[in-house]
């Protein structure tokens, strides 16, 4: 390549691509290590506050879901019915099938009963959580998910 300096004066010279093709090289290297792939998953809970959950005079009864460290599920009701019951876990996964069961006789005593507030301690996983909104989403369409603690 000639590059012209003044009138008349050239000057060659040589332009060095492999410098910039090397750190090109490191930082795609980097890249491609460095990227995670993540498969995301939506879960459809809906948006509720937790003071209309609370409030009892949207519906005759206001359920409260716990799901405790030892995989234990409190369920709590306040409204006309003030109960709580704890269901213990079978082996090692908590018994949604009884959370889904009492949930259902509630709702056939209650019918207005639409929503429910589900809060879990931090120990236990996110798979537990999941699940349990599996359970809970055909029995109580609106959802709301409480970070508040026993």
């Amino acid at each position: 390549m000639k590059f012209k300096k003044k009138e008349n004066q050239e000057q060659d010279f040589e332009l060095n691509l492999a410098s910039i093709i090397d750190c090109f090289t490191v930082l795609i290297t980097y890249l491609l290590v460095s990227v995670s792939f993540i498969k995301l998953g939506m879960i459809d809970v809906s948006a509720t506050s937790s003071a209309a959950t609370k409030d009892s005079s949207n519906s005759d009864i206001a359920v409260i879901v716990h799901i405790l460290s030892n995989l234990s599920i409190d369920v709590q009701t306040l409204g006309l019915e003030k109960k709580s019951i704890s269901i213990h876990p079978n082996s090692e996964h908590p018994d949604f099938q009884a959370m889904a069961e009492y949930l259902r006789q509630l709702k056939i005593k209650y019918p207005a009963l639409k929503s429910a507030m589900l809060n879990a301690t931090d120990s236990v996983p996110y798979l537990i959580i999941v699940k349990a909104i599996e359970n809970l989403k055909p029995i109580v369409p609106e959802l709301a998910l409480s970070s508040d603690t026993l």
